[in-house]
């Protein structure tokens, strides 16, 4: 019977041929994949691939653990736009290439800062923009830290 040896060998080709594509890299503002947060703790990552952004990828990690998904359609692009918003005379950033702040959650909608602001002034202005401008969802309700890594 040559019907199973054919089909077989289809199958065994098609499946070699899904192993050997290649993944598309992440689109911007995608998740990337597990990173390990400044906590030491796993987190969702994202990159930005677009030349002349202030951004180029972040790490969230919410506490309670897990609703970091529920934070990835808002978060990249409120990042973004808050970075866009927050302008440094000097272009550097403050003379970071690193920026990790903390905020909390909201089950109405709202983060709130948390814990001091930071002394440079475009970290505070990233926590400020977010705090008046981000919204995310009711069911990221948590304690949210944030790592950028920044273009300098």
């Amino acid at each position: 019977m040559m019907f199973l040896p054919t089909h077989l060998a289809c199958a065994l080709s098609c499946m070699l041929a899904l192993v050997a594509c290649r993944r598309e890299p992440p689109q911007t503002g995608a998740p990337s994949h597990e990173e390990t947060a400044p906590s030491g703790q796993t987190g969702v990552g994202w990159r930005v691939d677009l030349p002349g952004e202030v951004v180029r990828a972040g790490v969230v990690h919410t506490t309670p653990g897990g609703r970091e998904e529920a934070l990835m359609p808002v978060l990249p692009g409120a990042v973004r736009h808050a970075a866009q918003a927050c302008p440094v005379d000097d272009g550097t950033q403050g003379g970071v290439s690193r920026v990790v702040f903390a905020l909390d959650a909201t089950t109405d909608g709202r983060f709130v800062a948390s814990g001091p602001l930071s002394t440079n002034p475009f970290e505070r202005c990233l926590v400020e923009h977010l705090v008046h401008n981000g919204r995310p969802p009711a069911a990221a309700a948590a304690h949210v830290t944030v790592q950028l890594q920044l273009n300098r």
